[in-house]
């Protein structure tokens, strides 16, 4: 009999028709849908009668199939891997969290709250507790004993050593401390040297035939010219012999607004969905609403709420959200707001 619960085979619906589980409730949602922050809505716990909708199968399935992914993973002896947009999501890993390395061979844990590092790349505020070749940092016995002297030595208690720290036959003698002279010569720009006395070099102290002229210490100018290059948000290099200062001429070739253009996203975008700049340039964003009565709306980049409009009957104007979404980073808006453009500068 098997010591664990049941294994689940495989996620619950993995073939069968299900649903996509919102975070929150997006425009055009029908009214009984579920969502992942608020479940199955109040209508679907009314009688039919009293206007009530019937919750959806294809909810059930995409739920339970969610939750019993996870499950399944687990089961299979699987950990999770550090994930950059999850991560933004929920404000960081909590101290004790434990994270899998990408390449398969190292577990992490966190040993800070709010832990926005990724360990594979920056290992701060995280610690390595297991992996492949990975010695314990505070192990109390050797897994393979060791003789030392040719007494065995495990770690587990001191050892003596005869001859060192006891009466015994290991031969610890000589004369390292007070030697005047080595057994064996060597020699040194090819003159022998064995310690007995001093030594005369060739060129170096006195003349001979070993060249170490130059002019290092009153060079003016480098016997080859070397080129300097830039490479990054600018490029530009020029050549530098040492004869005067080196001037480079750049050109910017990342930043907000070169090599870009204007897009209308809006087809591509939607409320309570995170969406990461993946390029190498920040993105500007720009998001007009119509104006429609005590509706709102927020933009928030990386976490951090940057723009937010509400309108009512008092005020008429149609208004808009702005960003700058470095690359790396996040962004997400929420909300209900009627959108009319949704524009990127990417």
């Amino acid at each position: 009999m098997s010591k664990n619960p049941v294994l689940i085979p495989q996620a619950f619906a993995a073939n069968g028709s299900k649903n996509n589980i919102q975070n929150t409730r997006q425009p055009g949602q029908d009214p009984e849908d579920a969502t992942w922050s608020d479940g199955f809505p109040n209508v679907t716990m009314q009688p039919i009668e009293s206007g009530g909708l019937p919750p959806k199968g294809m909810d059930f399935n995409g739920i339970l199939n969610a939750l019993s992914a996870t499950i399944v993973h687990m089961q299979k002896g699987n950990l999770f891997y550090f994930d950059k947009v999850y991560c933004d999501a929920f404000g960081g890993y909590q101290k004790g969290a434990i994270l899998l390395a990408d390449d398969g061979t190292k577990v992490f844990i966190s040993v800070a709250d709010k832990n926005t590092n990724n360990p594979n790349q920056n290992p701060q505020s995280w610690e390595v507790i297991a992996g492949i070749g990975l010695n314990a940092a505070s192990a109390s016995k050797l897994f393979e004993g060791r003789n030392i002297g040719g007494v065995a030595f495990d770690g587990t208690k001191d050892i003596d050593l005869p001859g060192v720290n006891l009466p015994g036959n290991q031969d610890t003698s000589g004369n390292a401390a007070t030697a005047s002279k080595l057994t064996n010569a060597c020699k040194i720009g090819g003159v022998s040297f064995d310690g007995a006395k001093d030594i005369d070099l060739p060129g170096v102290n006195k003349p001979g035939n070993q060249n170490t002229s130059g002019n290092a210490n009153t060079a003016t100018k480098l016997q080859t010219a070397r080129k300097i290059t830039l490479n990054g948000a600018v490029t530009g290099s020029c050549s530098f012999n040492g004869e005067g200062d080196a001037v480079i001429n750049t050109t910017q070739v990342i930043g907000l607004g070169l090599n870009q253009n204007v897009i209308d996203v809006t087809p591509w975008r939607a409320y309570g969905t995170i969406y990461v700049n993946q390029t190498s340039s920040p993105i500007f964003l720009s998001i007009s609403f119509f104006h429609t009565n005590k509706r709102e709306a927020q933009l928030w980049i990386d976490s951090i709420l940057v723009g937010e409009v509400t309108t009512s009957n008092e005020d008429s104007q149609r208004k808009a959200v702005y960003g700058i979404v470095p690359p790396g980073k996040g962004y997400i808006l929420t909300g209900n707001l009627d959108i009319r453009v949704w524009a990127e500068v990417r």
